[in-house]
């Protein structure tokens, strides 16, 4: 049994993680992955690496990610204005760059 989330990528379906129609995975996984490959270089190991070589860990690119989709969904909201984002791109990028320890900080309120 596979512990990767039962989604579904038919766009006339509803999402079975996020409940919307189509799933926002589905909508914004190529743009993110995009974006990624952009702006994360991979050593010659295929770690994750900044401009001057520098490894970056996962939360530092899952964070980036999750304000990215939020910028294609809602726009510039502001310094200090947040919004959660649907349990599927959470997990889509979770999957995407997934922490060692599975230990995440998620959603806070302020």
């Amino acid at each position: 049994m596979s512990d990767e989330p039962d989604y579904t990528y038919n766009q006339e379906l509803v999402c079975t993680i996020c409940g919307e129609m189509p799933c926002e995975w589905f909508v914004y996984r190529e743009r993110l992955v995009a974006e990624a490959d952009r702006l994360v270089l991979r050593s010659p190991q295929g770690l994750p690496i900044d401009q001057d070589g520098n490894p970056i860990d996962n939360a530092k690119i899952r964070k980036s990610l999750y304000q990215m989709v939020t910028y294609f969904k809602y726009g510039h909201l502001g310094r200090g204005n947040r919004i959660p984002i649907n349990a599927c791109v959470i997990v889509g990028i979770r999957m995407l760059f997934p922490d060692a320890n599975h230990h995440y900080m998620g959603y806070l309120e302020e």
